[in-house]
């Protein structure tokens, strides 16, 4: 899967020049590594196809919710919102721009801001076969990140929706 971290538009990859460190090694982003904690502040390292991963720049949206933001995927490459959360309890959901049908098939995965290991999962359980999540957050920074089954080919504009549960 290929990770881009994304603000209220979707960046580029490989847009900034920021750097990362590996064994002490300053590395410019988009250069190889292995886990989170071998890129600077500001980068994390993230799958970008054909099972490699690079320190990629991780920009941040404005929050507290609600927040909304329209990607296209493209099987296997993930967006990921890096948002900061007040305690409370939240809802993300995907779907097409009426907030009510889904563009196809997405997966909503939600980390602990450069962390491995994701805190909740969802396949299909918004307007199926779109992808929703509640959970209740401390206050912290927070990865959410958004893929396309690969069987399902392109989506275009997938609404990655946050905001406090109701």
């Amino acid at each position: 899967m290929s990770h881009f971290r994304l603000a209220a538009l979707v960046l580029p990859a490989l847009a900034a020049s920021a750097a990362c460190s590996i064994g002490g090694e300053i590395l410019d982003d988009g250069r190889p590594c292995e886990s989170n904690s071998e890129c600077a502040a500001n980068l994390a390292c993230l799958d970008v196809g054909e099972g490699g991963k690079a320190c990629m720049p991780i920009p941040e949206i404005a929050f507290p919710p609600p927040f909304t933001v329209t990607v296209t995927l493209e099987p296997p490459e993930t967006q990921c919102v890096l948002f900061h959360a007040d305690a409370g309890d939240y809802r993300f959901t995907t779907s097409n721009a009426d907030l009510v049908t889904c563009p196809g098939d997405t997966q909503l995965d939600l980390f602990i801001a450069g962390q491995d290991a994701a805190l909740i999962s969802d396949d299909d359980g918004g307007i199926f076969p779109c992808s929703s999540i509640t959970a209740s957050l401390p206050q912290g920074d927070f990865d959410l990140c958004v893929f396309a089954n690969p069987d399902g080919g392109v989506l275009p504009d997938v609404v990655i929706s946050g905001g406090f549960s109701e």
